[in-house]
């Protein structure tokens, strides 16, 4: 798990506005999980006008199976859901509407679009189910092609 809060604000110490090294670092990084066979998720607030470049890269390298979801919830949901973080005692609502685009989709090819509607639970059985369903259709691959390698 990738997750661009650590990246920009723990690893780099950046604010997401101006000139930017965390699409870097982040690339770099899941390139690297990527090329020793690891199942990688990137997690975050990717606004598609800073980081819609680096996931149409990162997509068009990987030869592998791809998973892009957008949560597409609406302000005050997101500000509900950020109330209960730990880091709401430091990241404002207002700092988290400054950041608010509604429907700022990546518009890469297979991007899914989850809605507000489905609970933490159902959102998090989702995207189990799917890397699950990416693992199988792996290890069915690999007994086909003879490769007695093991799926990560």
């Amino acid at each position: 798990m990738i997750g661009q809060d650590h990246v920009r604000r723990e690893l780099l110490w950046e604010r997401d506005e101006g000139p930017s090294e965390t699409t870097g670092l982040i690339t770099a990084m899941a390139r690297h999980c990527l090329s020793i066979g690891r199942i990688t998720v990137v997690e975050g607030i990717f606004g598609a006008e800073r980081y819609g470049e680096m996931f149409q890269d990162l997509l068009d390298e990987h030869d592998g199976p791809s998973l892009v979801f957008y949560l597409d919830v609406s302000l005050p949901e997101t500000l509900r859901r950020h109330a209960r973080k730990p880091i709401a005692d430091h990241v404002s609502q207002q700092e988290v509407s400054s950041w608010y685009r509604e429907h700022d989709l990546l518009r890469v090819p297979g991007e899914m679009v989850l809605g507000e509607e489905l609970s933490e639970d159902a959102l998090v059985r989702r995207v189990l189910d799917d890397l699950q369903g990416v693992r199988d259709a792996a290890q069915r691959e690999q007994r086909t092609s003879g490769d007695t390698g093991s799926a990560h």
